[in-house]
C-alpha cells in the first residue's frame, strides 16, 4: 500500500520509497510503465507479404484503396511497414471475420 499524504494545497504526496516510481502528476505507477517502450520495427515487403498473405500488386492495391497500412519512405527506393499497424490490420481482419460469422451462421 503506498503512503500518501495530502498537502496543505489539496494535492498528494508520496513517501520518498514510492517517489522514484511516479509520473509528473504524482500518481504511483508499476516499474513496468516506466520502462521504454519496444523499438519500433519496419518490415520490408518480402516480410510483409508472408505475413499477410497477399502478394505485391494487392498490397499496393490496397495501399492505393486506402484499406491497408501505408508504407514509410526509407530511402530513394526502399520502403517499409510499420509492424505494429500491419498486427493491427491483420487482428481487425480476424474481427470482421467473427463478427460476420456471428452474423450470418444459423444457430441449431
Amino acid at each position: 500500500m503506498s503512503d500518501v499524504h495530502l498537502l496543505a494545497d489539496g494535492k498528494s504526496s508520496l513517501s520518498p520509497s514510492e517517489a522514484g516510481s511516479t509520473r509528473s502528476m504524482g500518481i504511483a505507477t508499476p516499474a513496468s510503465d516506466l520502462l521504454p517502450p519496444e523499438p519500433t520495427r519496419i518490415l520490408r515487403l518480402p516480410e510483409v507479404i508472408a505475413r499477410v498473405g497477399l502478394r505485391r500488386a494487392s498490397v499496393y492495391a490496397y495501399v492505393k484503396d486506402g484499406r491497408f497500412p501505408a508504407p514509410i519512405v526509407l530511402g530513394a527506393r526502399a520502403v517499409g511497414w510499420l509492424e505494429s499497424e500491419i498486427e493491427a490490420w491483420l487482428q481487425d481482419r480476424i474481427q470482421r471475420r467473427a463478427r460476420y460469422y456471428a452474423q450470418t451462421t444459423p444457430r441449431i
